[in-house]
């Protein structure tokens, strides 16, 4: 009988095992909001004086708060708020319901550095913003002396802050912009910040400006139709001391499209060798139809340059890996980096229907231009081609060295190259070079 019973029960206990399994496969699909909204212990943003005229109060005050967790909660107008300077806002998640729109009132932004969040040492934050917008009045401000400098949010001395889900437009400098302390001390960079599903779209000057900082992921964002004042790049990566730093810094599955300047800028011209070396890894990410001819900077997808001090330049490593750019009038990458600075490794790239700006001279879609036209130039180079395809049509030869008298020299390109082009003779082109020190590219041209 106990035998019988046993057996009843492991029965009983399969069948309910089989119905949670198959209620459990039926459930919703995770949903980050569903999780984080509603908060336990939250507060709303609202709930420290809501005005639909100038909200500026009620998020500076709830931001301030001594609460854990902020929700910006939907209101039946847009929370239009002034310009915010928040110091030391720690050890907070500040939740925006979705459709919440955080709009600069119009003609309050005029002062040079007026951002919607300038958040100054921020510690241990996290923005979750999936369907929720940060918009400025970009127009308003073009003609503006100094105007590129009022930014959308600004991280200064930042340390472990993450930033979700937001989508910021219209930005009158940069959409994000992240330093330090512009001082040589402890403070001199921000630390541990992450951004992940962000678009930023139609900023002033740049979809995003790092100038110093050490752990930096960015990861799925969209950089675009960055346009009004220069350089007008997607990212632009650009300390302004050699006391700052660039290092690990990672963006993966991310887009650059139709900016008016390169989708990627790394002008690390202020850096030397003093400076801590560079490491920068772009992984999974897409480039497509950045700068337009108008713009007078150097017309590329990617443009990495040379620090000042070319003969003690900064050291380092920046990996290019599985980068796919098509449909471009200029090249796929421009450098004026010398051969004894940071390395570069393209892994595994694929570019197509580049430099179709037929008449554009030195069109090449790889094109390595001497750093100095007055001073004696180091070599060029320091670059490698682990499993690059390039598929493209114009008449530009594939890979161009730019030299004149003050260049010492081509040293140290090595890898291999599949290049797909009608032209069977399409070669290296060098300009002005007249030495040439460890060139082993494998190449082959394929019509």
């Amino acid at each position: 009988m106990k035998n019988q019973l046993l057996y009843v029960r492991v029965i009983l206990l399969f069948i309910a095992t089989i119905v949670y399994i198959s209620c459990s496969e039926k459930e919703e699909p995770y949903n980050q909001q569903q999780e984080l909204n509603p908060f336990e212990n939250s507060v709303k943003a609202s709930s420290f004086g809501y005005n639909p005229t100038d909200a500026t109060d009620a998020l500076q005050m709830a931001l301030s708060s001594d609460n854990d967790t902020i929700v910006i909660d939907k209101q039946g107008s847009d929370w239009n708020v002034k310009p915010s300077k928040l110091f030391d806002v720690s050890d907070k998640v500040i939740f925006f319901e979705k459709g919440v729109k955080i709009k600069a009132i119009p003609n309050e932004f005029n002062a040079t550095n007026a951002k919607i969040f300038f958040l100054v040492r921020p510690r241990n934050l996290k923005f979750i913003g999936y369907g929720a917008e940060l918009i400025m009045n970009k127009h308003e401000l073009e003609n503006i002396e100094h105007s590129e400098a009022r930014h959308a949010i600004h991280i200064a001395m930042g340390d472990n802050i993450t930033i979700e889900g937001l989508s910021i437009k219209d930005a009158t400098g940069d959409g994000i912009y992240i330093g330090g302390s512009g001082i040589n001390n402890e403070n001199s960079y921000s630390k541990n910040i992450q951004l992940k599903d962000l678009t930023i779209t139609n900023s002033f000057r740049q979809g995003m400006s790092i100038i110093s900082v050490e752990n930096l992921t960015v990861t799925n964002c969209v950089f675009e139709n960055t346009k009004g004042t220069l350089p007008e790049a997607g990212i632009d990566i650009e300390p302004n001391k050699n006391f700052e730093r660039i290092v690990n810094v990672n963006f993966e599955d991310c887009k650059f499209i139709n900016n008016n300047h390169a989708g990627i800028l790394i002008a690390v011209v202020n850096l030397d060798d003093t400076s801590k070396p560079i490491s920068v890894n772009f992984k999974n990410c897409y480039l497509k139809n950045n700068h337009v001819e108008s713009n007078p900077y150097s017309k590329a997808e990617i443009v990495l340059g040379a620090s000042k001090k070319f003969n003690t330049p900064v050291k380092g490593n920046i990996l290019l890996e599985n980068i796919h750019i098509e449909r471009s009038d200029w090249r796929a990458l421009y450098s004026r980096k010398t051969s004894n600075s940071y390395t570069v490794t393209l892994k595994d790239c694929f570019f197509e229907n580049l430099s179709q700006h037929a008449t554009y001279e030195h069109n090449s879609p790889f094109f390595f231009e001497v750093s100095s036209y007055t001073e004696a130039s180091p070599d060029l180079g320091g670059y490698n081609f682990d499993n690059v395809t390039l598929k493209y049509n114009s008449d530009h030869k594939f890979m161009t060295f730019y030299g004149s008298k003050t260049l010492s020299g081509v040293s140290n390109i090595t890898g291999n190259i599949k290049v797909v082009h009608p032209n069977s003779n399409n070669e290296i082109n060098y300009v002005n070079v007249e030495n040439i020190t460890n060139v082993t590219l494998d190449y082959s041209i394929n019509n």
